[in-house]
């Protein structure tokens, strides 16, 4: 199989993955607002933000090592994978020994105390189901992380929605959401074990210190876009309160759902980008880099616009009147989206050519950067200003990776890459106010249609695309 058909089949069972995971993720998200409110939810945000902060020093940047050094050479998948899964237990163990003293000292979540344990749980779950779902990814079997994540999001929806409906509350829904996440984790790692790799325990201190040395620009890079995605909703939380973090979440989440498009696309583009850099395809990496860069784009420009021109028909569709607050966030939050889209493609490519240790300044930078403009805005103008300094931060994060990725080599013709997608864009948003008296479930397909027209009429969509596309086909 080409390269181009191998990616592109990973790409689709990627899609199905997190498609099924955000569509499940998102409808259960729709329930807790209405059953818990906008405190409530603000409560449940903060608390998965507030563990989120801390469990990434348990990280260590060692499943993106172990994806990149298993795409390249399989023969040591069993020595990576048992030193790395026996290394994350014991950092896991040490993280929350910490997390729960500094919790209980904490104001703001020594008062739910109860919920903070259950997140715990949940999210050493979490840490470790990312961990199984790597090895799939590295050995480009993507299905079996479908079937996962069915079980996962299935159980956690039926489970956490009777929790709910019920009236047990949202200490009783994250025990459900724990127990999703333990089935889930209990399938990964028996089809590991009996398709690919036999995991056990391995203490190798000294392969252990050559794992740390080599993971670590990983794992700076992950520190500082944990703190730059979660420290926002803390900072909100302890300035505002819990109802504003939950008017901004509602819009953060709508937009993190859309985050999963680009870790798809390069998830699957990655071991190829690996595997061209190792043997010294420069042509090849140009090739899929630019490609790649186009592609998100395309995909990025429309959504922009669309959420941007919509966001509170899209609020009262999805929250209902509760959360109108939430419609200005989303319309700024939005403009965010289609920067994430490209600045994923950059920073993933700078992994993939050894240029890890840029990725980790630039997202230190803005890791930074943020945190400033969160003290700055968010007293004065609460969650709009939170809102506001993460756009600001996603535009830092473009132009730094840009200056890097030029700098080694890989420029891009950023007018010549971009003005087609501009253009149907920018058709696509004047067509939207003529078709605003119909129902937002239809103008959202509408306006995408409409979109993809104006690109193919413009050339933006080439032969190349199209004969990958119709390669996918049944045969008649």
């Amino acid at each position: 199989m080409s390269s181009a058909k191998k990616i592109a089949k990973n790409t689709g069972f990627l899609f199905s993955k997190d498609i099924i995971d955000k569509v499940m993720s998102f409808i259960l998200v729709i329930i807790i607002t209405r059953y818990l409110g906008s405190a409530g939810f603000g409560k449940y945000s903060f608390a998965f933000a507030f563990i989120g902060l801390f469990i990434m020093f348990s990280h260590f940047g060692l499943t993106t090592y172990m994806f990149r050094e298993i795409a390249k050479d399989k023969t040591r998948a069993k020595k990576l994978a048992d030193n790395i899964f026996t290394l994350k237990l014991f950092l896991l163990i040490s993280v929350y020994i910490i997390l729960a003293i500094i919790a209980w000292n904490f104001p703001k979540t020594k008062e739910i105390m109860l919920l903070i344990f259950l997140v715990m749980v949940h999210e050493f779950f979490a840490v470790l189901n990312t961990l199984m779902g790597t090895i799939f990814k590295a050995y480009e079997r993507n299905e079996f992380g479908i079937y996962s994540t069915i079980i996962d999001k299935s159980l956690a929806l039926l489970l956490g929605s009777y929790a709910l409906i019920s009236g047990y509350g949202i200490h009783t829904l994250v025990i459900a959401l724990i127990l999703a996440k333990l089935s889930s984790f209990v399938f990964r790692f028996w089809i590991i074990y009996k398709k690919f790799i036999k995991i056990s325990i391995e203490i190798d201190v000294k392969f252990w210190k050559i794992l740390i040395k080599n993971s670590i620009p990983f794992w700076l890079t992950m520190v500082f876009q944990r703190i730059y995605y979660r420290i926002d909703t803390v900072m909100l939380t302890s300035m505002k309160g819990y109802v504003v973090t939950g008017w901004y979440n509602a819009a953060s989440t709508l937009i993190g759902a859309l985050t999963f498009i680009p870790t798809v696309i390069m998830s699957a583009s990655f071991p190829a980008l690996s595997r061209f850099y190792h043997i010294n395809a420069k042509d090849l990496s140009k090739l899929l880099y630019k490609k790649t860069f186009y592609y998100l784009l395309s995909i990025g420009i429309p959504i922009s616009i669309g959420i941007s021109l919509l966001s509170q028909r899209i609020i009262l569709l999805i929250y209902k009147e509760n959360f109108i607050g939430s419609s200005i966030a989303l319309q700024i939050l939005s403009w965010s989206l289609f920067l994430v889209f490209i600045n994923q493609v950059m920073g993933f490519f700078l992994n993939s050519i050894n240029k890890q240790h840029l990725f980790t300044l630039s997202a230190g930078i803005c890791a930074l950067s943020n945190i400033i403009l969160n003290f700055i805005l968010i007293p004065k103008l609460s969650y709009i200003g939170a809102a506001t300094a993460t756009v600001i931060t996603q535009f830092i994060n473009f132009c730094l990776l840009y200056y890097f990725t030029r700098k080694h080599g890989y420029p891009l013709n950023l007018i010549k890459i971009s003005y087609k997608p501009i253009i149907a864009g920018i058709l696509m948003g004047v067509l939207i106010p003529y078709i605003k008296f119909l129902h937002a479930i239809y103008i959202i397909p509408i306006a995408a249609v409409a979109y993809f027209i104006a690109l193919i009429s413009i050339g933006g969509i080439g032969k190349e695309e199209i004969k990958l596309i119709k390669s996918f086909l049944p045969k008649s």
